[in-house]
């Protein structure tokens, strides 16, 4: 799980990309997966935040990313074909998720 202030999610033609922004690319590794790899991208929130918590298909992985653009992300994965819940599971910890 991170959040904009450590890495950017980008959304591409062909799949999407998480990476660390230039000061935290040491800590953050670059995490892809292409829309057809996704199982679903679920609307999860922390006490604070909402993000969006990307499911690999065959429980083969997932990972997280705290945005205040979740709608728009979400939107976004659902233009690729990768369905979205929007159901908003609440957390207090990362492996509550899992």
């Amino acid at each position: 799980m991170t959040s904009g202030s450590f890495a950017r999610l980008e959304v591409h033609d062909w799949g999407v990309r998480l990476r660390g922004i230039a000061m935290t690319r040491w800590i953050v590794p670059t995490w892809e997966a292409r829309y057809e790899e996704l199982a679903i991208a679920e609307v999860v929130a922390s006490r604070s935040r909402l993000g969006v918590w990307l499911r690999l298909k065959g429980g083969a992985g997932a990972i997280g990313f705290l945005t205040s653009n979740s709608e728009e992300t979400a939107r976004a994965l659902e233009a690729h074909g990768v369905r979205v819940d929007r159901s908003v599971t609440q957390f207090r910890q990362v492996a509550d998720l899992y």
